[in-house]
């Protein structure tokens, strides 16, 4: 008997997690509409699936957001059946049960190492295509997907998350990029032929087959200066070569700043980041925008809404850069942060729970000044060991300013350091960690020392 009321337990269990979160609930149209709030701004977007539009949720989504990004259904992998032929049926059938709201489409991602079928870049062993069949499949894929969604499609994702997290070099972007099964492809070719090139060659291929649509790169953690300054000088040296060939408009046309942020993240580093590439002369958006946030405290979504008022007083400073800001779902219970592989659940990253009722953090950022002058941004609080570590920070994030990278005379090193801190222990992580920030006063010194003694 107890096993069977076990049994009928799990049952409900089951069930209940099948049910959408905050099913019944009448979201609060009386609000606000970000969108509105935001229109001599910037866009307000959210990415959209079945689950995020269906129902009150979906009454919801158009109330506040005039934007919107697919979260999976425009992926490679979401787009080709099994005999590798493509197949638009699934998003074409969400976007014309949306096509009333007028909102602008947002198309995400052309090419990107996750979510994409293996044969596109890898023979059946898992070894490289050879760098021409690589480039025939990104072509077709390209071709035919970014042409399918020609006159659909305000702007691309061309390419995703390319950048490595740790950035040794950053004013050599090549150094910096990831070696993904795209990049491993198109290094499998004749001599010179490098596997950064498969970067160039998709922007042309996408610029080629939607003339009219605004070209993105995306990335996550660009508030971080290293990953920041990697991408801008990628961004200007194809750029450059691209209108030195008499094309009048840039190549690379926008730059994606995901925005997947928590409570520590600086609203002043993601403002720097914005004014560099703004320097470059392309758009900006907030592409994937959350604060992870789980409750710990009292205070903890109270310190979620006062960092989204920060960082939208930011956009706003720049809306002249910024043309989108773009939330990576609608409320906490379909967050993708609540997915178990993300360390979900518990996270309430959004600006409406579960129940679709606003937060503190809607408030704060539908009026981020207020905001902040209702309830206080103190200044953080310094202690002895930030104090300490300030100016190490600094020299760190300034680098360029002091002579380069302190690994400079030892690529061995770098490469070293790059692979420890990648490793999947998290020891091995922490002790790379310690080492580096025990040797970095040491090699900065000795740098400097050269530079004064001309060796």
């Amino acid at each position: 008997m107890k096993h069977r009321f076990l049994s009928i337990l799990l049952v409900i269990v089951v069930l209940l997690g099948f049910l959408p979160l905050g099913a019944g609930a009448a979201p609060d149209l009386g609000l606000p509409g970000l969108a509105g709030i935001y229109r001599d701004y910037f866009m307000i977007g959210g990415c959209f699936g079945a689950d995020k539009i269906a129902g009150e949720r979906g009454q919801l989504f158009f109330h506040h957001y005039n934007a919107m990004t697919a979260e999976n259904a425009m992926k490679p992998a979401s787009l080709y059946n099994a005999g590798r032929e493509l197949d638009f049926s699934a998003i074409d059938g969400l976007l014309a049960g949306v096509a009333g709201y007028g909102n602008t489409l947002h198309g995400h991602t052309l090419v990107w190492h996750e979510q994409t079928p293996a044969w596109m870049t890898q023979n059946k062993d898992g070894s490289p295509l050879a760098r021409e069949e690589a480039q025939r499949n990104m072509a077709a894929h390209i071709g035919a997907v970014a042409g399918h969604f020609a006159g659909q499609v305000y702007s691309w994702d061309v390419l995703n998350e390319a950048m490595e997290d740790l950035i040794v070099d950053r004013s050599d972007w090549r150094v910096a990029l990831r070696k993904t099964a795209w990049y491993n492809a198109f290094a499998n070719g004749g001599p010179g032929e490098g596997g950064d090139g498969h970067i160039d060659f998709a922007f042309r291929q996408a610029r080629a087959a939607d003339p009219g649509a605004i070209l993105y790169y995306n990335d996550y953690g660009l508030d971080k200066p290293r990953k920041a300054r990697a991408v801008a000088t990628m961004a200007a040296e194809l750029n450059g070569a691209w209108l030195a060939e008499g094309n009048a408009r840039p190549l690379i046309e926008g730059i994606g700043m995901q925005g997947h942020y928590s409570l520590s993240t600086s609203a002043a580093d993601v403002e720097k980041s914005i004014q560099l590439f703004a320097e470059l002369g392309v758009r900006v958006s907030i592409s994937e925008l959350d604060i992870n946030a789980k409750p710990g405290g009292p205070d903890e979504m109270l310190k979620q809404a006062v960092k989204y008022a920060e960082l939208f007083v930011v956009f706003m400073r720049h809306s002249d850069v910024v043309e989108r800001v773009s939330f990576w779902g609608l409320d906490d219970g379909t967050s993708w942060l609540n997915l178990p592989q993300f360390g979900g659940p518990g996270a309430e990253p959004l600006l409406f729970d579960a129940g679709l009722n606003a937060k503190q953090a809607y408030y704060a950022a539908a009026d981020p000044e207020g905001f902040l002058q209702a309830h206080g941004a103190a200044p953080p609080r310094q202690t002895w060991l930030g104090c300490l570590l300030r100016p190490f920070r600094f020299l760190y994030e300034n680098d360029d300013l002091y002579g380069g990278d302190i690994f400079k005379y030892s690529r061995a090193a770098a490469v070293w350091l790059a692979k420890g801190l990648a490793s999947s222990n998290k020891y091995a992580r922490c002790g790379y960690s310690l080492l580096y920030y025990l040797l970095w006063p040491g090699a900065r010194a000795v740098h400097w020392a050269r530079g004064i003694l001309g060796k």
